[in-house]
């Protein structure tokens, strides 16, 4: 995220806490969440202030971000059932779409 992303996210907290964003507030939440994708860190935003009434600090869209990452990952590579040639249904699937267990490349 550049800094004027930056920029924008505090003023949409802004908009909800009536924080006063300055360019100093902007460099230095920037060093902190500048690694961060806009999009992912306003989603965080809002997900935040959905579910707390805590003062919005950059751990909390930093948090919030990586769990969803994390929440993502898991929905990519775990199946929701076996496939007829996986015997004991605790499978892991990788980004070629076979199971680590099943292939003998891992240990459950």
């Amino acid at each position: 995220m550049i800094e004027r992303e930056v920029a924008q996210l505090l003023t949409l907290a802004a908009l909800i806490d009536n924080r006063t964003v300055t360019p100093e507030t902007v460099v230095m939440w920037h060093g902190i969440i500048g690694h961060l994708q806009y999009a992912d860190a306003a989603a965080a935003l809002h997900q935040h202030y959905d579910q707390s009434t805590e003062w919005l600090m950059p751990a909390h869209v930093v948090a919030i971000v990586r769990e969803r990452s994390k929440a993502a990952t898991r929905a990519l590579t775990m199946s929701p059932e076996a496939p007829p040639e996986c015997a004991d249904g605790a499978h892991r699937r990788l980004p070629d779409g076979t199971c680590l267990y099943c292939t003998d490349r891992g240990e459950p």
